[in-house]
């Protein structure tokens, strides 16, 4: 009878299921189990088999893949949050759209009038002014933005099992935590049972009743969240633990460093289609960044980040003020040919998203060679195929890749892995200054910690200089020599 009542209770059985891609193994037998309103969380680093473990579940693993095992589902409904916001939403429909879309699939009906239903599936995500921002357009949203508009539309079913794949890595800390609360109020009212997705032990920890330990396709450990927590058995759930406590500090040792931007009395603004007041996410920002140093810019999705770091790309023109590198007012810089290809050559980025980020149609050596390629004519020593093969082989080394990945394409590739391909492309050419937006979101802890780490001794070496965006205050504090918080 116990054994009856055990199996009654799980809503998702997993039995030695196991996946692999044209022989290759991705996913080692695993067997785990979720009751009714129990939230569990599945931690590992990038390509350990957490993804395949969730397409497999919600049905999505390719008709290529070879699936053995079993998982029996007891309940009716999956919601889905997935990891990347800005692929997962529709660009040329509104966002009000596609959550009428969204809802009229669950709910089998026509929803004429429906915004106000739409705004409070929005609103209980975390999204600010949902009613308002129903005629707007996925690119006119931040990251964090698009991702609450995601977490909304999998709740909207009100959903027996949620399956949420780094729901809040695109988030910073205060809408993350919102977001947290809600899903933790949906599992508490409606007993909906949650499996969570994160790379991040210690979010894991926050969030969980039971933790799945994964490396390299192989369910390592599981255990309730205080022993995983206080008593890790296996040597990678210690290494895991011990990483996401760890820390990395660039420190400086010269006390008159060279100013490198002088940003004065910076605004920008944008129209928005049907409202009265332009949008104004960079609002008379007056700061210095110092050659060789770190400024971390910090603050919630939606409060400016990116457009700042668009300005000071010299992505987006100043609606007033200025930008003034190494002493030249940037808007100037940028209309001289000549200054604008040195300006290109010295300033390099790293996207927040692996997956818009890289080209899909080129495979790993060609996206990494290309700036070398366009700046050949420049930089003669990479005129020479087998030198930018060198090259190329080089910043793989310096951001832990494998070698034999170079002839992959991103589709093949984690989503740790795609983001360590954007790094090495924007470390290719030895730039002055980086850009960082988000740099670390999509990676796990251990290779985020050996990032982090690989990125100081860079600096030092060769006197870099770091922009960083980030909502993440640790890794402010571990970086950064400055920080500038927006929207405060």
């Amino acid at each position: 009878g116990k054994e009856v009542m055990q199996l009654e209770s799980n809503l998702l059985t997993i039995t030695d299921l196991s996946v692999a891609y044209n022989n290759q193994i991705a996913l080692n037998p695993a067997t785990f189990s979720l009751k009714r309103g129990e939230k569990v969380a599945i931690v590992g680093e990038s390509g350990s088999g957490k993804s395949t473990i969730v397409n497999a579940i919600l049905g999505v693993l390719p008709d290529t893949a070879l699936q053995t095992g079993t998982i029996e589902y007891a309940g009716k409904r999956i919601g889905y949050v997935p990891q990347d916001p800005t692929t997962n939403l529709n660009p040329v429909l509104k966002i009000g759209e596609q959550a009428r879309d969204v809802l009229q699939v669950v709910t089998s009906k026509r929803l004429k009038s429906s915004s106000a239903e739409i705004s409070q599936v929005l609103e209980r995500a975390g999204l600010d002014k949902a009613k308002e921002r129903l005629k707007q357009f996925p690119h006119q949203f931040s990251g964090g933005m698009k991702q609450r508009v995601l977490i909304g539309m999998g709740m909207s079913q009100h959903p027996e099992l949620l399956v949420a794949d780094e729901p809040t890595s695109a988030l910073d800390a205060t809408i993350a935590t919102k977001v947290l609360e809600y899903l933790d109020d949906q599992v508490q009212t409606n007993r909906t049972s949650l499996l969570f997705v994160t790379h991040d032990l210690l979010l894991a920890a926050t969030q969980a009743d039971r933790i799945i330990v994964m490396q390299g396709g192989d369910v390592v450990e599981i255990g309730d969240t205080e022993q995983i927590m206080h008593q890790p058995r296996h040597a990678y759930t210690k290494e895991l633990l011990a990483a996401s406590k760890g820390k990395a500090k660039v420190t400086q040792a010269d006390d008159a460093p060279e100013v490198l931007y002088a940003i004065e009395n910076l605004t920008k603004e944008f129209a928005v289609k049907g409202a009265s007041e332009p949008l104004i996410p960079v609002n008379n920002l007056s700061f210095r960044i110092y050659r060789g140093q770190t400024l971390a810019v910090v603050g919630e999705s939606g409060s400016g980040k990116t457009t700042l770091i668009n300005l000071l790309m010299g992505l987006e023109t100043p609606t007033s003020g200025a930008v003034n590198f190494e002493g030249k007012n940037l808007e100037q810089i940028l209309l001289n040919r000549k200054l604008r290809d040195d300006y290109i050559h010295k300033v390099s980025a790293v996207f927040q998203n692996p997956y818009s980020s890289l080209n899909p149609t080129l495979r790993v050596r060609q996206i990494i060679e290309e700036p070398l390629i366009i700046h050949k004519q420049r930089l003669k020593q990479y005129r020479e195929p087998l030198l930018r093969k060198l090259r190329v082989a080089e910043v793989l080394e310096q951001v832990h890749l494998d070698a034999e990945l170079v002839d992959r394409h991103p589709t093949a590739l984690s989503g740790g892995q795609r983001q360590r391909v954007a790094i090495a492309r924007a470390l290719v050419l030895e730039p002055e200054v980086i850009f960082f937006d988000e740099p670390t979101s999509a990676l796990d802890v251990l290779v985020s910690s050996k990032i982090i780490n690989l990125l100081a001794e860079l600096q030092l070496r060769n006197n870099l200089t770091y922009v960083f965006i980030t909502h993440d205050i640790k890794i402010a504090n571990q970086l950064a020599d400055d920080v500038l918080e927006m929207g405060a």
